[in-house]
Parts: structure tokens; C-alpha cells; sequence
């Protein structure tokens, strides 16, 4: 009994060490509140609404600031002609994305916004370029004449809810310029994955819990009742949707290329332009319509 606590002991010691010694072998980090040994800021940051944690701190430390979650350094921007002055001037240098495990687990680790950067990140920004050329986008002016009219309709007929209208709009929009497929509304069974999609990805893949997995891998082996490994159950109803979505409205979309009065899309543009394979190709479709 006592041996493995010996060896949890020395190993808590090592990587205490570990990151003392990298602390002060680079940079000083920016200013940021105050963490517990070891679990850092988890326990001072609203892990269903970050953002107000954040904005909360940057009162008090500034534009760019520091915190750490269970080992993970995290560099927080908290103004937005700062993050422009990084994304935008100094692109070289801040281009490239953090990678963890819970990318994969949710099954969204092929979606343009996470790949690193490099030659799957560029062939997808190659592919998208098919599409959205400066010649061949006034294609699809009738597609979004035709949704910000239903968003007018939406908005006329109901007022109070039109967060819920500019949602369906973007939904709509995105997966009829996907997939060349006309959406009815939001009951519309594409429309509903989709939306779940998203939602599943922007409230249960957040930041902190990245920064979690890396820090502790081993919860993507642990069961989904222990604590701290319940969002494997939101990963797994993630990738049932995806799954879901993935089949249907391409084939669909692949049906209708080439027939009279089918709108252009995604789809028909990487089938006949893009040189690459149908199961890259639904894929790709896919990450970009959800």
C-alpha cells in the first residue's frame, strides 16, 4: 500500500519541478489571477460560461492574461483590437491551433477551424476556394436573397425570438450552400442535426475541458460516471449525429448534380472540380455544413 503512494509522491514532485524549472527557463507569462498547486484555476472559472470569468478578470489584469488549469498554460486575449493586432498582423506567428484528444473523442478533429496548420488544412482551404471564388459567388445570390428573406418573415411574425431566427438563418444558409438543398425550416430533419451539431461542440467542447484531457488523458479511458468523464456521453451523442448527417443529404446532393433546376453547392463543385475522393469529399462536406 504504501509503495504506490511513494511513487504518486515522487511523481507529483517531478512534474512540480518539472514546471518550475520551464517557468523560469522562458518568458514571464502575462499577469493573471492566483491558482491552487496542481488543479491551477479550474475552481475560479465558470465552466459553463467562461467568458464572464474572463471578463470579470480582465478587470483587474488587463487585455492579455494568464491562468492555468490542471498543468495547462492558457494565454487569455481579452480585447479585440489585441486579438486583431495577434490574428491578423502577426498570423506567422499565431496561426496554428492547440490539438487535444477531445477533438477526436466528439469526432470533430477534421473541421477546418481545429487542423493545425498544414497539408490537410490546405487542401480544405483548396477546396473551399471552389466555391467561394470572387467569380463564382454571385451563384448563390438567390440562396441568400431567398433565407434573408424568410429571416424577415421570421422576425415579422415573431420578434421576441430572434436570436432563434438569426440561428436558422446561418443554418439554413450554411447547409443549402453545402449540400444544394433547400431547407424546410427548422423542423427540418437536417436542420435539427446540424443545429445539435453546434450546439453540442460550442457548450460541452470548451476550452477548459480541453485543457483538461490534456493535462489528464486518462479520462478518455475512464467510464462516464466518474467524475470529471461525463462529457464522453456528450461525445458519444456527438458523433451519432455526425454520423446521422454525414449519409443522407450528400447522397442526395450527388443525386441531383447535374439535373434541371438544382442549385449549385459544395457538393457538385468538389465532385467535379475537387480531384479528390467521394469519401474525402463527404467528409469535407460535412465538417463545413455542420
Amino acid at each position: 500500500m504504501a509503495t504506490p503512494l511513494i511513487a504518486c509522491a515522487i511523481a507529483i514532485c517531478l512534474w512540480l519541478a518539472h514546471r518550475a524549472i520551464r517557468r523560469k527557463s522562458g518568458l514571464p507569462y502575462p499577469p493573471g489571477p492566483k491558482g491552487l498547486p496542481l488543479v491551477g484555476n479550474t475552481f475560479n472559472i465558470n465552466l459553463k460560461e467562461p467568458h464572464l470569468t474572463y471578463t470579470e478578470w480582465g478587470k483587474t489584469y488587463g487585455d492579455i492574461m494568464y491562468c492555468h488549469i490542471f498543468g495547462q498554460d492558457f494565454v487569455i486575449i481579452n480585447s479585440e483590437k489585441t486579438a486583431r493586432l495577434l490574428a491578423d498582423q502577426r498570423s506567422s506567428i499565431y496561426s496554428n491551433r492547440p490539438q487535444s484528444p477531445l477533438y477526436r473523442i466528439f469526432g470533430a478533429n477534421h473541421m477546418t477551424p481545429i487542423l493545425q496548420y498544414g497539408g490537410e488544412w490546405k487542401t480544405q482551404r483548396k477546396i473551399l476556394h471552389l466555391s467561394l471564388r470572387h467569380d463564382v459567388v454571385n451563384r448563390y445570390y438567390d440562396l441568400h436573397l431567398d433565407n434573408a428573406r424568410r429571416l424577415l418573415e421570421n422576425m415579422q411574425n415573431d420578434s421576441e425570438n430572434f436570436v432563434d431566427h438569426l440561428n436558422l438563418y446561418a443554418a439554413c444558409t450554411a447547409l443549402e450552400f453545402a449540400y444544394g438543398r433547400r431547407m424546410q425550416g427548422k423542423d427540418d430533419p437536417i436542420v435539427t442535426l446540424a443545429a445539435g451539431i453546434a450546439h453540442t461542440l460550442t457548450t460541452r467542447m470548451t476550452s477548459e475541458r480541453t485543457g483538461l484531457l490534456m493535462a489528464l488523458p486518462i479520462l478518455e479511458y475512464l467510464p462516464s460516471w466518474f467524475p470529471g468523464a461525463g462529457f464522453k456521453d456528450d461525445a458519444r451523442r456527438c458523433r451519432e449525429m455526425i454520423a446521422a448527417i454525414s449519409e443522407r443529404p450528400f447522397a442526395m446532393a450527388k443525386q441531383y448534380i447535374g439535373s434541371s433546376g438544382t442549385q449549385y453547392s459544395l457538393v457538385s463543385d468538389i465532385l467535379t472540380h475537387g480531384g479528390v475522393e467521394e469519401s474525402d469529399a463527404k467528409e469535407m462536406t460535412l465538417q463545413q455544413g455542420a
